[in-house]
């Protein structure tokens, strides 16, 4: 089984991580190596032809050590595993950004790279956003080296037009066949992006300000419009189509309707609340009137937007 390494941004990133991920289940055959924190190990511990060094692991400090009394080399381990793999791939999306003015570092590893690759691919990558031609003249260079370079987006691909070695082909994870089954029950993923410390020609750090404004603003307009000193399960129904279901609460005369300790909200007609002792029986009596009353004057059927568990 050929070994192929996997040059990729490790550091946590959701959608590098799932690069990583869809490149060694598209080839289960293919016994790959990625240098990475040791966190990955547990995170990737389900592909069995992963294998993932890290600096803590005993091989690769004392690799590191040896290599570096023998021949003065830093990052013993990651350049043996470089030059002793049948291929090398660099993954990623916005890898050949210009972040920086002086680019000389993120250059100097991309050549380091070729050199100690037998074979190198680039796979999911776009190029730019750049401001100097030197920085595109330096990497045409380097490029037309590589025995492939596959980029996402067509605009990158038209920079290299002329490479017999560059094409086209659509972003890795958008064009991902899942051949495990999928379950249909519908979820909800959430990526938390930090603001803080991303830095670079590019950052997003530099609209930080902008954001927390912006959040702050809709924290207030959900504490003025929601019901949120009041215990409730959210939004009770979900938005029947060309209505909005509280407007067709409210205008069924329904705002303040109370059964026992449940209560139509008095702020927001969407809400189905608990005024201080209301019981599941009760909220779903009340469910049941809002649906039954609107059907009856609207002809609109409300669906709930709530997962209703427990009942026999």
């Amino acid at each position: 089984m050929k070994r192929v390494f996997i040059h990729a941004y490790a550091a946590g990133n959701l959608g590098d991580d799932l690069l990583i991920r869809i490149l060694c289940e598209r080839y289960p055959k293919t016994r790959f190596v990625i240098c990475a924190d040791s966190s990955y190990k547990k995170r990737y511990a389900d592909l069995k032809n992963l294998r993932v060094f890290s600096p803590e692991d005993k091989t690769v400090r004392y690799m590191d050590k040896i290599l570096k009394r023998i021949k003065n080399c830093d990052n013993g381990m990651w350049k043996l595993l470089l030059k002793s793999s049948y291929a090398a791939v660099h993954i990623g999306g916005s890898v050949f950004v210009q972040h920086q003015d002086d680019f000389t570092a993120a250059y100097h590893l991309d050549c380091q790279l070729r050199a100690l690759s037998r074979r190198l691919f680039v796979v999911g990558a776009n190029f730019g956003p750049y401001t100097d031609d030197n920085y595109y003249r330096s990497y045409r260079k380097l490029l037309s080296s590589y025995e492939g370079v596959c980029f996402r987006d067509r605009y990158s691909k038209k920079l290299f037009n002329d490479f017999p070695n560059v094409r086209y082909a659509p972003d890795v994870v958008f064009n991902y066949r899942q051949t495990k089954k999928i379950r249909t029950k519908k979820q909800a993923l959430f990526s938390v992006v930090y603001l803080d410390n991303r830095g670079g020609k590019y950052s997003i750090s530099q609209y930080a300000e902008e954001y927390y404004s912006l959040m702050a603003e809709l924290a207030e307009q959900r504490r003025e419009k929601q019901p949120l000193q009041y215990p409730s399960a959210g939004s009770t129904f979900k938005r029947p189509e060309g209505y909005f279901a509280g407007k067709l609460i409210q205008d069924a005369g329904l705002k303040g309707k109370t059964i026992g300790g449940a209560q139509v909200s008095e702020k927001h007609a969407g809400f189905l609340i608990n005024t201080g002792n209301a019981t599941a029986g009760e909220m779903l009596e009340l469910i049941a009137f809002c649906q039954r009353t609107v059907e009856e004057k609207f002809g609109v059927r409300l669906e709930t937007e709530v997962r209703i568990v427990g009942e026999e």
